[in-house]
């Protein structure tokens, strides 16, 4: 098709079947005409309005930033010294937790909700775990770990106070 045959979007709603029409013929070109010259476009799996899965920051980035800081420098730490005590030939029972905190940082990384579950998940797991001394890890180390994981599990409650506020607030529009 040349530009002279190619029919414009006379209205908003005709846009959607002209792209379609466009696209499923295989026409770039016209795809391409139906937009500004600066315009960008965006093809693929893009969604503005939500992705299933992913958390939206936000007001939040300060946050999530010392979460993943955090969760980094606990994730290293329980590695480092499981691997020293393997060495030495033991099987600290801190190396079970590697690989979730791990995957805590990894879903935090790429803003998944399951990530910042996981995350508190951990961080209960340890403060129990810690304040039984169950760790075997000397009293300061201990405490460290106690007051990083009490920390990781204050931080976030503003944001999953605003969670539960927007949830309720949706379910009130939905029944209404």
């Amino acid at each position: 098709m040349t530009d002279q045959t190619r029919e414009p979007a006379r209205a908003p709603e005709a846009l959607a079947a002209l792209f379609n029409r466009r696209a499923n013929a295989g026409d770039v070109e016209g795809l391409v005409a139906l937009y500004e010259p600066d315009a960008v476009l965006a093809a693929g799996r893009v969604d503005l309005d939500g992705d299933a899965g992913r958390f939206k920051p936000g007001a939040f980035r300060g946050t999530l930033t010392v979460m993943l800081v955090l969760a980094m420098a606990d994730a290293g730490s329980f590695a480092w010294i499981a691997l020293i005590r393997m060495v030495d030939g033991h099987i600290p029972l801190m190396i079970v937790f590697v690989p979730p905190m791990i995957a805590a940082v990894i879903g935090l990384l790429r803003l998944r909700t399951w990530g910042l579950l996981v995350s508190v998940a951990c961080n209960v797991v340890v403060a129990v775990l810690a304040a039984a001394d169950l760790l075997g890890v000397a009293d300061k180390v201990r405490w460290i770990f106690i007051g990083s994981a009490v920390v990781q599990l204050l931080i976030p409650l503003p944001m999953w106070l605003t969670i539960v506020r927007n949830a309720r607030l949706r379910g009130r529009q939905s029944v209404s």
